[in-house]
């Protein structure tokens, strides 16, 4: 029975993750209308000139001079934007997957191949909403011009089997779980 379950849940996620591929490949895949104007109609030609926000949002790295600091079983990542502490040091760890994502991992689990992430913390540019394609997914906050987001897995990353790894998963992953906008507990503040 549990089998099937196991079975049943990897083929639910494997459907959700096609479809979550389809919806973000048509959202991203879509072209404006090009409307032309009434040639009878005046109209009035602006250019905008590049501003030091435009630039600087180009240069945007979230990982920017990342620090991490373990202190009596307490870790606390750190960037140019935020800082987060969470419990538990000594299983978790973070990974750089891109200029606007980071991902917190279990790192026994990780390294035992069963997954093991926790939370993805991303940046989006103020006005992008293309994150709400994301199944499950809290808004953090919005600073410098980015909106920053935490995206949570939505399949089981650990083996069940291990009640340890599980414990130390789920102990760590009840913080990430308040990584919110305005959470009194959230353990991520911004710089």
């Amino acid at each position: 029975m549990m089998e099937k379950l196991k079975k049943t849940a990897v083929l639910l996620g494997g459907v959700m993750l096609i479809l979550l591929m389809i919806v973000w490949g048509i959202k991203h895949t879509m072209k404006p209308l090009d409307i032309q104007p009434d040639p009878d109609a005046e109209t009035e030609v602006v250019t905008e000139e590049p501003t030091d926000t435009q630039e600087a949002q180009e240069d945007y790295d979230i990982a920017a001079n990342l620090k991490l600091k373990d202190k009596d079983g307490v870790k606390t990542l750190s960037t140019d934007h935020f800082m987060m502490t969470l419990t538990h040091g000594k299983s978790w760890d973070a990974k750089v997957n891109s200029k606007s994502s980071i991902t917190i991992y279990n790192t026994a689990i990780y390294e035992a191949n069963h997954g093991g992430k926790l939370v993805t913390i991303l940046a989006y540019d103020a006005g992008d909403e293309s994150y709400d394609v994301l199944p499950e997914y809290n808004v953090i906050g919005e600073r410098g011009g980015k909106v920053y987001i935490a995206a949570y897995p939505t399949d089981m990353q650990y083996d069940s089997s291990d009640k340890k790894a599980v414990a130390n998963y789920m102990a760590v992953f009840e913080e990430v779980s308040r990584l919110m906008e305005d959470a009194p507990d959230c353990p991520l503040t911004f710089k």
